[in-house]
């Protein structure tokens, strides 16, 4: 029963204690500085008919990250499908 509760008080405080890297401040994304940062991201396309991210069939998605990466481009926009 110990155990438990332990379990439960370590998520409950990871939950509640965990701060994204990144905020708004009025119009802007700032870092966790305050730092401005710019958003320059690159749509990765996946609402075809495998409803997954694509290209996946063609590069590791370590292989895309790394080209993302080179690329400059510091987010990735998914998309996602609707369909059933």
């Amino acid at each position: 029963m110990l155990a438990s509760v332990a379990v439960v008080y370590l998520l409950l405080t990871t939950i509640y204690s965990y701060q994204p890297p990144f905020s708004t401040s009025g119009n802007s994304v700032v870092d966790s500085s305050g730092t401005a940062v710019k958003l320059r991201c690159v749509n990765w396309a996946g609402s075809m008919e495998t409803l997954l991210p694509e290209g996946l069939q063609h590069n590791s998605i370590d292989g895309i990250a790394l080209l993302i990466q080179q690329m400059n481009f510091n987010c990735v926009r998914l998309t996602y499908s609707t369909a059933t």
